[in-house]
């Protein structure tokens, strides 16, 4: 669009009868110009503290290599496929689910999301989904800097993400209602899913669906 308006898109061919500008070095130059205008839009809603979902950049994505599932990064897989997490480090968190047709899905979540939405576009993809078990990774659980439930909230959240993205004092987590021991979250996840999870280290956890 910016291009257009400068002038330098002019149409080099034609495709399927509609007039197209061809030029790799302009399509290079608008995929970098696209990407700063993402960056600069999450730069805005991190400056103003707002987490309307109007405004939020959606990143997380499926994951590409099934044995490197990397942060922020799900899948969703079939019987006797593989799957494996790069390291969980700084408190990465990895939610692994057995679906009762065969199969599974995974997902690799950071403390201090760069978008958002790296549970629920998960939650979202396997909702149609009778889970049958939940395997918890994390290389701490239950400390004053882990990840928190809240009852009716959508998502866990770390205290990293509630204080520094979304503006809370740490204080007053806990009289809020955001929860970080175990059988807290083990009730949230089985309200979520159907399940008790099985809670584990960190490490690079790998699995097989069954």
């Amino acid at each position: 669009m910016v291009q257009q308006k400068q002038g330098r898109a002019e149409p080099t061919t034609q495709l399927q009868g509609v007039n197209v500008n061809d030029n790799e070095i302009l399509e290079k130059e608008a995929d970098v110009m696209g990407l700063k205008s993402i960056q600069k839009k999450e730069q805005n809603i991190r400056k103003n503290g707002s987490l309307n979902l109007e405004n939020i950049i959606q990143l997380v994505k499926i994951a590409e290599d099934t044995l490197k599932i990397k942060e922020e990064e799900y899948f969703i897989g079939t019987s006797g496929q593989s799957i494996k997490y790069t390291a969980l480090s700084a408190g990465c968190m990895a939610v692994t689910v057995y679906f009762s047709t065969g199969g599974g899905a995974g997902v690799h979540m950071v403390m201090l999301e760069q978008g958002t939405g790296q549970w629920t576009t998960f939650y979202d993809a396997i909702s149609d989904k009778t889970i049958t078990s939940i395997i918890l990774n994390c290389d701490s659980w239950g400390g004053s800097e882990d990840w928190r439930i809240k009852e009716g909230e959508d998502s866990p959240k770390s205290t990293a993400q509630l204080v520094f993205n979304e503006g809370k004092e740490k204080t007053d987590l806990s009289d809020e209602g955001w929860k970080e021991d175990k059988e807290s979250i083990k009730k949230w996840f089985k309200a979520k899913l159907g399940v008790d999870p099985l809670f584990n280290g960190g490490g690079t956890p790998a699995y097989t669906f069954p």
